[in-house]
């Protein structure tokens, strides 16, 4: 095909080129309204494992699997503060927990709030009603936390994304089009 050929189709789909074009803008755009926006507050936690003292010491293979039990014990803990109960029972409808795996006993939480001492409230209530629940397991601070910053999705960008997104997803069905001749 030549480029006269290209400009012709190119002209034949004009409107829905645009208008996939302005879905995109609109969708991007509308997305961010979905993302969680407020004060974010991070921190990370060493998780505390117990260690078993009932084998006897020639049954002792904690050295061996201690990595792995730490993995296990750590991805066990994430799942917990992941779930739709303990969310439920800590989070309010304006607020938001994420939760990060690190490395073996390392875990980042991250809570999004209106304001700042709301974050730090969450933060807290989290902490606390995990250590209250699990006493052999517990969550300890590795270092102070940071103020909480306000934190929101750019429009803009997300706006730009689905512009992109959009025309070239009506590229692809011109071309698909033109290529089976429908």
């Amino acid at each position: 095909m030549e480029l006269k050929e290209y400009l012709s189709i190119f002209k034949k789909y004009l409107v829905f080129i645009i208008l996939c074009f302005v879905l995109g803008i609109v969708l991007g755009a509308l997305t961010t309204n979905l993302l969680p926006s407020g004060y974010n507050l991070s921190q990370t936690f060493y998780l505390n494992i117990p260690t078993p003292s009932n084998t006897p010491q020639s049954e002792n293979y904690d050295g061996f699997y201690a990595q792995e039990r730490a993995r296990n014990f750590t991805d066990t803990a994430v799942a917990i503060l992941e779930s739709s109960d303990f969310q439920s029972e800590v989070v309010i409808e304006t607020q938001a927990l994420l939760v990060k795996k690190l490395a073996p006993q390392v875990v980042r939480l991250t809570t999004i709030a209106q304001n700042r001492e709301s974050s730090k409230d969450l933060m807290r209530k989290t902490t606390d009603t995990y250590n209250r629940k699990f006493t052999g397991i517990s969550l300890s601070p590795i270092a102070s936390p940071r103020e909480p910053s306000f934190k929101r999705s750019s429009r803009k960008i997300y706006a730009a994304a689905g512009a992109v997104l959009g025309f070239a997803t009506a590229v692809v069905v011109i071309s698909l089009k033109s290529y089976f001749r429908l």
